[in-house]
């Protein structure tokens, strides 16, 4: 997942009502093509959740995963699969400010993904490339508990 990722912290400080731009490169487990992710970032307030004195930033991203092959632990060789993926979302995380840890997040993403499996020759069968084209909707929500 996205959240609590460190895209969505500037690098200088900042105001509320003021945005910066990050990109961020994720590798993927068992992939050789790394991911791209590009937050458009907004100090939207100041607040509290709790007890805890909070940043509330909002961010909208974009990522992507060139075209690469994936090789799953168990996967018998020469059957990796090719996987690309793209996608977009908003979310909102919400910083301690005193303790420098992300007490809340909440957003979603929408990405579309398509792999293809190549399947070997054989003595019996010609080679054979199965596609599946899938669009996954995400909704996700993590909150510590006030203290």
């Amino acid at each position: 997942g996205f959240g609590q990722m460190e895209g969505a912290f500037p690098d200088h400080p900042v105001r509320v009502g003021e945005s910066w731009v990050k990109e961020v490169e994720l590798q993927m487990v068992e992939a050789a093509q790394k991911a791209k992710v590009t937050f458009q970032n907004t100090l939207e307030s100041l607040e509290m959740i709790g007890s805890r004195h909070c940043a509330k930033i909002k961010s909208v991203l974009q990522f992507s995963l060139p075209e690469g092959t994936l090789t799953p632990k168990g996967m018998e060789e020469g059957l990796g699969v090719s996987v690309k993926m793209d996608g977009q979302g908003e979310m909102q995380q919400y910083f301690d400010l005193s303790e420098g840890i992300v007490v809340k997040t909440d957003g979603t993403t929408k990405a579309m993904s398509t792999q293809s499996v190549t399947v070997p020759a054989t003595d019996t069968t010609p080679s054979q490339t199965i596609q599946n084209v899938s669009t996954m909707n995400l909704t996700f929500k993590t909150e510590l508990e006030n203290r």
